[in-house]
């Protein structure tokens, strides 16, 4: 063959960027579905895959010590949590060699009773294969009806490979059982360490399967198996390394074998002991989504003539406003139908509190910024109607309340925004001082407050005022700091939205951000001495530590059953 690279750079310096030499016939949607020849997330064959590729044969008979199961299957959790965070199949659940080769294990002990390592391929490892690819084939289902939260992190091409799995889930899970009897019976060969090791994977795993498959069943069936799964969970002791018997059954290669319609995304293999606290965190979350099941039943109900969510809002209300009775009874004088206006603005808060604003937390980050967000400014809102409507009748410690929890919303965004990456070093200081301003009106509002929601203001506030002083004294920026109104702007863009009443006139309600009040507040930051700046940092630094120390103490006993889901899941998140 001949070199034409030389040719083609010299053909090519007569072109301008942006210009392209095409035949007629080639369309600019011909060029864009093309394929990018060499590029390794185009061209999944140009990647250096003899580097890549295992020299390890894979053998679904040869024997495997206990270790070796244990590592096995915990690699397959590994490479199932990878799917469910966003990874694509080929990339993680179809490196597992025994995902396509269940049907191999299908043989009789080869050997006698006491060959205990045939058990443990052809009985243990077997069941757990399959229902590892039960799960993944309920779990497919599930998504592919579009009950997903976070679309754009959900990956449901197949590559060809068929997911669907014909077995029913009773068989599955009577193997499942015939393998846990197996292990659990007095004579079984295998030590007791190792028996009740692999039998807490398989009960982690059966449950899992029993639970996917029990979607349409009521929340009492499904909780108990969750709450059996957590305890499984508990127990486990990861096996850090294992044989190369065990290792020749993942293939990281895969990718290269099937067809791609678009690029692969970057892929990272969580570590086991990531994967086993990740599944704890995610069946933590579906026993909440079982109190939101009971919560939305006792909602519909009615009792004494109200509806069971007025319960929780009685008791928000009774804790925002420092334990007022009055309140409480302001709220159900306005909630008794008397006048149609006000009776729909509580209906609608009740709605957005109960519904839109606590489900924000089982989001991801991302997610929970742009939802908080819009969520403070639809609080502001209802904030304003309350006001205008407190000319009929005296809402104001309940617009207070509502005040409050669009403060809180903007608090859980602002360190949404963090933990996501979205802050630069330009935008620190202004965070900073956003945050000092919201938890500080935050305090002051809702002042004899000692709910959750009120501890944890203080205690960014704390924290917010001694990073804003660092941050004087020891800026991130090294060009010195660059603002910009129009960039202040943009990043508040919801809680400048303007709000208008029914009567037409602009309100001018709760706390928003000014940038003139933003850079006076820096220019008197910058003339307090270093020296100074940094004691008072410690000081807040201080006064923080005190406030998460009561945080921790705080107790979830304290709060009622309807609510226990919503508080319960603010407190973990932010722990």
């Amino acid at each position: 063959m001949q070199d034409i690279t030389s040719w083609l750079r010299d053909a090519c310096r007569d072109l301008s960027p942006t210009e392209m030499v095409k035949p007629p016939e080639l369309t600019m949607l011909d060029a864009m579905n093309a394929i990018q020849m060499m590029d390794p997330k185009m061209d999944t064959g140009a990647s250096d895959l003899q580097e890549r590729r295992s020299s390890l044969v894979y053998s679904p008979a040869a024997s495997l010590s206990s270790a070796d199961l244990c590592w096995t299957m915990d690699n397959m959790l590994a490479l199932e949590v990878a799917w469910y965070r966003g990874a694509t199949l080929c990339q993680s659940v179809y490196t597992a060699l025994h995902y396509h080769n269940p049907h191999h294990l299908a043989g009789p002990p080869q050997g006698t009773d006491t060959d205990h390592r045939s058990y443990l391929v052809y009985l243990v490892l077997r069941a757990y294969v399959l229902l590892y690819c039960k799960s993944i084939d309920l779990a497919y289902t599930e998504f592919a009806k579009g009950h997903v939260r976070d679309g754009e992190d959900c990956w449901l091409d197949h590559y060809g490979v068929a997911v669907r799995m014909s077995d029913p889930v009773e068989d599955v899970v009577n193997l499942a059982n015939e393998a846990l009897e197996w292990l659990e019976h007095q004579y079984s060969p295998v030590s007791y360490h190792w028996s009740d090791q692999m039998s807490k994977r398989l009960i982690h795993r059966r449950n899992w399967v029993k639970y996917l498959a029990s979607s349409s069943e009521t929340s009492t069936s499904c909780s108990p198996l969750l709450r059996v799964m957590r305890i499984a969970s508990d127990g486990i002791e990861l096996i850090t390394d294992s044989s190369d018997v065990a290792k020749a059954a993942f293939d990281s290669s895969i990718p290269s074998y099937l067809r791609q319609h678009m690029p692969l995304p970057e892929f990272e293999h969580p570590t086991q002991s990531f994967a086993w606290k990740d599944m704890k965190v995610i069946v933590d979350e579906l026993i909440n989504v079982e109190a939101i099941t009971r919560f939305d039943f006792a909602c519909d109900q009615m009792v004494g003539g109200r509806h069971g969510n007025d319960r929780a809002v009685r008791i928000l209300i009774f804790e925002e406003t420092g334990y007022s009775n009055t309140a409480v009874q302001v709220y159900d004088n306005v909630t008794n139908g008397a006048n149609a206006a006000v009776d729909h603005q509580m209906n609608v808060w009740k709605n957005l509190y109960l519904t839109a604003t606590m489900s924000t937390f089982l989001s991801n980050r991302s997610r929970q910024f742009r939802s908080f967000s819009i969520l403070s400014a639809s609080w502001r809102e209802r904030a304003a109607m309350g006001e205008y409507l407190s000319k009929y009748r005296d809402l104001s410690e309940i617009t207070q309340v509502v005040h409050a929890i669009r403060l809180d919303c903007l608090i859980e965004s602002n360190l949404a925004a963090l933990d996501s990456d979205l802050v630069t070093s330009l935008d620190e200081a202004q965070l900073w001082w956003w945050m000092q301003q919201v938890t500080s009106s935050r305090s002051q509002l809702c002042q004899r407050s000692q709910s959750w929601s009120s501890v944890w203001a203080k205690m960014w506030l704390a924290l917010s005022s001694a990073i804003s002083l660092l941050l004087t004294t020891h800026p991130i920026h090294d060009g010195g700091p660059i603002y910009s109104e129009a960039r202040f702007k943009l990043r508040h863009k919801h809680t400048l939205k303007a709000i208008y009443l029914p009567d037409g006139k602009r309100a001018k309600s709760g706390l928003t951000p000014s940038f003139q009040r933003f850079q006076m507040d820096q220019e008197s930051l910058k003339r307090i001495q270093p020296t100074k700046s940094l004691n008072d940092a410690l000081l807040k630094l201080n006064e923080a530590s005190q406030w998460i120390r009561q945080i921790i103490e705080m107790k979830r006993e304290d709060t009622v059953d309807l609510t226990d889901f919503y508080v319960g899941k603010t407190v973990n998140q932010r722990r």
